[in-house]
């Protein structure tokens, strides 16, 4: 199953990763977003593969996101991930960033 290891910089909170399942984080990102917590990054240095669920639900999370006029950022992607989200037309769409600094910076860009 999936972990996830939270930490909150400033307005930001940062997830960490692991493992294949994410059911968990899309409940988080919603309880986050009602919350007041709008500006999310999720750091998939440890993530080597998802599947299509996956996808799914940091979609589903970005748009959740977005309406509540914040965003989701990814950051350290694996090269695999890169692919798969190059394969899906989904990169330019999240934006990565190299770095979980990197990646909060671009939300005060």
């Amino acid at each position: 199953t999936m972990e996830i290891a939270e930490e909150t910089r400033g307005e930001i909170v940062v997830m960490k990763l692991t493992g294949p399942q994410v059911a968990p984080l899309q409940a988080r990102v919603k309880e986050l977003a009602s919350n007041g917590v709008t500006k999310v990054v999720l750091d998939l240095s440890d993530v080597q593969w998802f599947g299509s669920a996956t996808l799914g639900v940091m979609s589903s999370s970005l748009v959740v996101l977005q309406k509540a006029g914040g965003g989701l950022r990814l950051a350290s992607l694996t090269p695999k991930v890169v692919g798969i989200l190059k394969v899906t037309r989904l990169l330019p769409v999240f934006n990565p960033a190299d770095s979980v600094e990197d990646a909060i910076a671009g939300f005060s860009a």
